[in-house]
């Protein structure tokens, strides 16, 4: 148009937009371009999804939550747990911040999705069929993982369509649902299968499982084992060889620990001793408890989807001090 280049602002290009006089437009421009390409990658993955969500075809059947705990409660049995960051480890990539990539954790957590134990449940996060049930951001942090990397075709191909699995997320009942009453009654029926069991709590150092709050309340003789906060499965025979030490036939073993606890939950069943995958409960009773509607912070305790590089602050609690016989991710209880 016969203006002079050196007349023209381009954000696009790094002198202008590294310029401090600029800056603040550039930086606008560039903000509104992620916000526009992310609602278009937003519909765009809500379009390629449709066929998966509205089909009525159940591609693996999901018993519900309130179905799971409820045979828990009847028959004691055990949990592992499948969700995203299982099926990642299985596939060797990098998802949870928490746990390095590890060929030895992806073969264990294969054995385990492929056992047939009587006393052992398997569940897989319920992201198979339609979504309406969980929020708009939850439902489509879902699709985004589903069709990332064709994650939907490649843990499908990991499942028995024949076979029965349960909802891992009932360890996560509060932030992606719709229906806050649909968390009350999970919370209800966990806390029903704490009350009166002797419990012995293996869990990473800074996670403090319901401590804070009455989560446990009902629950005798609480114990724990604490695990290394990052990347557990490089202590796994420690940490098993702790819960053969300290655990009793009659107690009921929680287990937080990511993908560790899916291995750990599967061995311990086979000692005849219930144990169960607890994942994120502690921090989304927290959540619930709040009434918050973002994920956030707990003072106290370490939230794998929140700030995983913060310090995690120190408590005054002598209830959990006493609580804990025995330290995996160091030689002695004492250091």
């Amino acid at each position: 148009m016969g203006f002079p280049a050196d007349k023209l602002i381009c954000c696009f290009r790094g002198k202008d937009a590294n310029n401090p006089v600029f800056q603040p437009t550039c930086l606008r421009l560039y903000q509104r371009i992620h916000e526009l390409e992310g609602e278009c990658r937003k519909w765009k993955l809500r379009v390629e999804t449709a066929p998966f969500e509205f089909s009525g075809k159940e591609a693996v059947h999901v018993f519900d939550g309130v179905s799971l705990l409820q045979r828990i409660l009847k028959e004691q049995d055990s949990l592992s747990r499948f969700g995203d960051g299982e099926f990642s480890t299985i596939l060797l990539e990098k998802r949870p911040w928490f746990q390095t990539p590890d060929p030895r954790l992806a073969q264990k957590l294969r054995q385990v999705l492929d056992e047939d134990e009587p006393n052992l449940l398997l569940a897989i996060a319920d992201n198979y069929g339609n979504l309406e049930r969980y929020t708009d951001k939850a439902a489509d942090a879902i699709r985004n993982y589903q069709m990332e990397n064709q994650h939907r075709e490649r843990i499908l191909e990991l499942l028995d369509p024949s076979r029965a699995y349960y909802d891992a997320y009932v360890t996560r009942p509060y932030y992606m649902y719709r229906d806050k009453s649909y968390s009350k009654t999970i919370f209800g029926l966990w806390k029903q299968i704490f009350a009166n069991r002797d419990t012995l709590i293996v869990e990473g150092r800074f996670s403090r499982f319901g401590c804070g709050s009455d989560l446990l309340a009902g629950a005798t003789n609480v114990r724990r084992i604490l695990a290394p906060e990052k990347d557990a499965f490089a202590r796994y025979e420690d940490i098993l060889e702790s819960v053969k030490r300290h655990a009793n036939v009659t107690d009921l073993i929680l287990i937080s620990l990511g993908p560790t606890a899916t291995v750990l939950a599967s061995d311990v069943a086979k000692m005849g001793i219930q144990a169960i995958d607890i994942g994120q409960l502690d921090n989304e009773y927290d959540w619930y408890r709040m009434g918050t509607k973002e994920r956030v912070p707990i003072v106290g305790k370490m939230t794998a989807e929140v700030q995983w590089d913060r310090e995690v602050e120190e408590i005054q609690d002598t209830a959990y001090e006493s609580s804990i016989v025995d330290c995996c991710f160091r030689r002695n209880i004492h250091e």
